[in-house]
């Protein structure tokens, strides 16, 4: 037993710091400008498309799949960066 005190002591000696800083996060300001930007797009194509119902239920799904899935990836899959 006094064996593995000793190791657990001696590891705590030679280990280093963790460093517990908050890292920046600019995932809010990257999710922002991305849905701006494809919704813009997407939104562009509806407005464009208007009177067609095929063009106009395909540019609202897109728009809510889109949102949803870079929602998912942003806030669910991927760490702080």
């Amino acid at each position: 037993m006094e064996i593995l005190r000793e190791n657990a002591r001696s590891w705590a000696r030679d280990e280093t710091p963790v460093d517990t800083t908050p890292r920046p996060n600019r995932r809010r300001f990257d999710y922002l400008l991305v849905l701006t930007v494809v919704n813009g797009l997407l939104a562009w194509r509806l407005v464009a498309g208007w009177g067609n119902p095929f063009v106009m239920m395909f540019c609202v799904a897109r728009i809510a799949l889109f949102a949803a899935g870079v929602t998912w990836v942003m806030y669910v899959v991927m760490d702080r960066y």
